[in-house]
């Protein structure tokens, strides 16, 4: 899929390129850096090359920084993520890259800055729209597990009556049926 994303987006003159980049079939960061890649004269490769090098790069930063044990969190995100975000899903990978650094704004509850690295991130995948849901869950205070619980089975018994699928997919203009 995405050598046939990038060989269309490579075709389009850059009147075209521009149009499409804000019609809301493809992230537009994604449709820039692709663009930006192509018109340098690079392939597809290139792309994937950057998308994994820059995931692979911002992850490895946020484990330094933050992991208290850095080699174990490397042999996790190695041995469990890494083939899967930055060989198969590379626009997924460097999307969670970016929200990565995005908690640390989610515990100071600074909105501004957490919804800004939200909005960098849903600029190559959309889906990184659905990680604003994780602000309000936030709290210093211990949450009791039956909240969470609670909640879990609410969403499940309203979702045997409403087609969440079919709403996300109207939400998100066709995109989920590609996944």
């Amino acid at each position: 899929v995405y050598t046939e994303r990038f060989l269309y987006l490579s075709s389009l003159t850059l009147s075209e390129q521009f149009n499409f980049l804000f019609n809301g079939y493809f992230e537009p960061g994604y449709s820039l850096i692709n663009y930006i890649i192509s018109w340098l004269g690079f392939s597809e490769v290139a792309l994937f090359l950057l998308f994994s090098l820059l995931a692979i790069s911002i992850k490895s930063i946020f484990i330094y920084r933050y992991s208290p044990n850095v080699f174990v969190s490397f042999l996790l995100y190695f041995s469990h993520l890494f083939l899967h975000t930055e060989m198969i899903q590379i626009r997924g990978g460097l999307a969670v890259a970016i929200l990565l650094f995005s908690i640390r704004h989610i515990a100071s509850r600074n909105f501004i800055k957490f919804i800004s690295i939200v909005l960098i991130a849903s600029s190559i995948h959309y889906f990184s729209l659905l990680f604003v849901l994780a602000y309000p869950f936030y709290s210093k205070k211990r949450i009791d597990s039956g909240l969470y619980f609670s909640m879990g089975f609410l969403l499940s018994t309203i979702s045997v009556f409403v087609d969440f699928p079919a709403i996300l997919n109207s939400i998100l203009g066709g995109k989920l049926q590609m996944f």
